[in-house]
């Protein structure tokens, strides 16, 4: 989101104004900033490769107590290294806790995926153990946004304070537990869990989706009486429920439950902060455009309040965002359309008209017959 944030408004920032943006290489970030001509930071540069081999010296130095480090334990994991820091720092904290020796070098594992193997390979010998009681809470770290506080880790699984700690004791090297969460070391562990090809996590492997889920049950657990009483939001918004629900819910496809929880943010919008406020917008724009791009079964959508999916959608701005819910609205809600209709036409807004026209012109065609639509209905004002 940052990134499409950035590549979208930064034109408008004061001529005077520089950023230097660091990211991996992950599509998320480089197509958003694709036309900002981003420098490429080559691990095989021969400056970089120096870098690593002059920080190993230090490290093996301090390790073993003398300068005269042997090479070839240096030059053997500047070779697995790939070229990254992390994995010489890796190496050499697992070298000072005795995990790796430096008279056995080609135990080394090869590059960071197979130093994350070695080590899940090492923690968890009882693979029946780790699929029954690791993966699903690995799942939920995997799927949660700006990491997954202790306490709601905690109320999903049903811990006491003791078996939170019992769960991580053997995790902390890669899930440190930091201002009361539990971040990954590096976000590359997430992407080995969470990846499904060969050179993946295996065994391993964590299902993001199913992480969602979980999360998703949660925050509307947390939310729903809230919303049904009509609460004032005051500081719930700091509350992880609150600020990340849409989002869950929406990967979950609950997409009834996300419009009632969107809903209830923008009619309490005057409780929130404006950097808080931007949020709601995203929340918007991202829920339409999930409805566009896996549009829910016929159940589903019925179940969603027609008039809120309707109020929701004013105030976007950009025909993609707008097509999935115009769509859904005309597709799904024949008796609620026409009022919603003339409601949107009154606003004089031309994207939102022009979105309209398309869908109502992309019905028929897939229709054959408009829904009952009547040339009066869709050509009104």
């Amino acid at each position: 989101e940052l990134a499409a944030f950035l590549a979208s408004e930064f034109e408008r920032a004061p001529g005077w104004l520089r950023l230097v943006v660091t990211s991996r290489p992950v599509p998320a970030v480089m197509e958003p900033l694709a036309a900002m001509r981003p420098l490429l930071l080559d691990t095989t540069r021969p400056e970089n490769r120096e870098d690593i081999r002059e920080y190993v010296r230090k490290q093996l130095t301090t390790l073993t107590g003398t300068p005269d480090v042997a090479e070839n334990v240096v030059e053997t994991i500047l070779a697995r290294s790939e070229g990254l820091f992390l994995y010489a720092h890796w190496v050499c904290q697992e070298l000072q806790e005795g995990h790796l020796s430096i008279d056995r070098s080609e135990d080394f594992p090869l590059g960071l995926v197979g130093a994350y193997h070695q080590y899940f390979d090492r923690q968890f010998q009882d693979l029946q153990t780790y699929k029954k009681q690791v993966r699903p809470v690995l799942g939920v770290i995997a799927a949660g946004y700006d990491f997954v506080p202790a306490d709601v880790l905690t109320a999903i699984f049903h811990w006491t304070d003791l078996d939170r700690k019992d769960f991580f004791d053997p995790l902390g090297p890669l899930f440190p537990c930091e201002d009361g969460r539990y971040r990954p070391f590096h976000l590359s562990i997430l992407d080995w869990l969470s990846d499904e090809a060969p050179t993946g996590a295996g065994a391993y492997y964590v299902s993001v989706r199913e992480g969602h889920r979980q999360l998703a049950e949660y925050c509307w657990g947390k939310c729903a009486r809230h919303i049904q009483e009509d609460r004032p939001l005051r500081n719930q918004y700091a509350s992880y429920p609150f600020r990340h629900g849409v989002r869950h819910l929406l990967e979950s496809g609950r997409y009834p439950e996300a419009v009632e929880l969107l809903d209830y943010l923008v009619r309490h919008d005057q409780e929130l902060q404006p950097e808080q406020k931007c949020d709601l917008d995203q929340f918007a724009k991202l829920f339409t455009i999930a409805l566009g791009s896996s549009p829910p079964d016929e159940a589903v959508a019925g179940q969603i309040d027609p008039l809120k999916l309707a109020r929701l959608l004013k105030g976007l701005y950009m025909t993609e965002p707008l097509y999935g819910g115009i769509r859904l609205l005309v597709e799904h809600h024949r008796e609620a359309w026409p009022a919603i209709l003339e409601d949107y036409l009154a606003t004089d807004d031309y994207v939102l008209r022009h979105t309209i026209a398309e869908a109502l012109a992309d019905d028929y065609l897939e229709s054959g017959s408009g829904r009952g639509w009547t040339r009066s209905t869709v050509c009104s004002n």
